[in-house]
């Protein structure tokens, strides 16, 4: 069997690492600080058919091209579609009645997210010879599929099924997003996307993400570069 599995999947390689990205300001700098240290960085970005993923992925293939690093490998999109799990009227397939800055933050919750995203990106990176994937994960995410021992477990269960060790590492788990933002500063903060109702490329400024994008931008006395089809306070 382990001849098998040799013939398919490509050999481990030294100093590659995959990201999966969404646009958002976590997992830009994260993917801009790992290649800014030299690594062979490739970005994966898992299009789900969710109303505001067009504009993410827009965004993200500017901020990489702006990026202009030679190690960062072209963007992968991986398909899997999701709007049969979720109902035709959940906001994030229909658009509409979108989270707004006032919801509680389990409003934007999406049952199964990471088991769903990161099923394609273990085996995207088996077969590619990545033995690490890297999630923009902080420090105050409260969801059940975002804690340490859930990432243990499906790395065990990647293990059985390829035979080889693929780590998921967040190295922003003790972080809160003012801090991310102070230090990816120096990075293209203007070419992320949080907004969960764009316009195009635009924040909206008035759903639950541009609303805690902006508060995260004063907590960090750094000046906001977004800009939102309706203004911000504060």
């Amino acid at each position: 069997m382990h001849q098998i599995l040799s013939k398919v999947l490509k050999p481990q390689q030294r100093g590659a690492i995959a990201i999966l990205v969404s646009g958002g300001l976590d997992s830009s700098v994260l993917l801009a600080e790992q290649a800014a240290a030299g690594k062979k960085v490739y970005p994966v970005f898992i299009e789900t058919g969710l109303h505001f993923e067009p504009a993410q992925k827009k965004i993200l293939e500017k901020f990489i091209q702006k990026l202009s690093y030679k190690n960062i490998q072209p963007l992968t999109t991986l398909s899997l579609p999701l709007r049969d799990l979720y109902a035709k009227n959940h906001w994030a397939v229909s658009g509409k009645k979108v989270p707004s800055l006032k919801t509680a933050d389990e409003a934007v919750y999406l049952p199964g997210w990471n088991l769903l995203l990161l099923t394609p990106a273990f085996v995207f990176a088996a077969q590619n010879g990545i033995s690490k994937i890297a999630l923009g994960h902080l420090f105050h995410n409260p969801f059940p599929d975002s804690q340490t021992s859930f990432f243990r477990k499906l790395e065990r269960t990647a293990e059985e099924a390829f035979w080889r060790k693929i780590r998921v590492e967040r190295p922003f788990r003790h972080l809160k997003k003012e801090s991310v933002i102070r230090r990816g500063r120096k990075f293209p903060l203007e070419l992320t996307m949080s907004c969960i109702n764009p316009t195009t490329t635009k924040h909206c400024g008035a759903c639950n993400k541009c609303e805690e994008r902006h508060k995260y931008f004063i907590k960090a006395k750094v000046p906001d570069p977004t800009v939102y089809v309706r203004k911000m306070v504060g």
